[in-house]
């Protein structure tokens, strides 16, 4: 499930006081976990939903003269 679609389930069920059991069947979580989503909505509003790694490149990433010398070493084998 997207950040977004549980950002608006929690939402929905804070606003009109719905069934946890509910949310948590649909977003495929239990129930203690949907008491922390609403803590953390309640204290961050749509900010909690965002992964925190969103915008960064992976620490694993090559560089890209790196890239290249493998592309060329591959592609021109001596």
């Amino acid at each position: 499930m997207s950040e977004q679609e549980k950002y608006e389930t929690i939402k929905k069920l804070v606003e009109s006081k719905g069934n946890k059991t509910r949310a948590a069947a649909k977003i495929g979580c239990s129930r203690r976990h949907i008491n922390r989503l609403i803590k953390g909505y309640q204290e961050n509003g749509k900010a909690f939903f965002l992964h925190g790694n969103r915008g960064r490149k992976p620490a694993h990433t090559l560089s890209a003269d790196a890239r290249q010398t493998v592309v060329d070493l591959t592609a021109n084998p001596k």
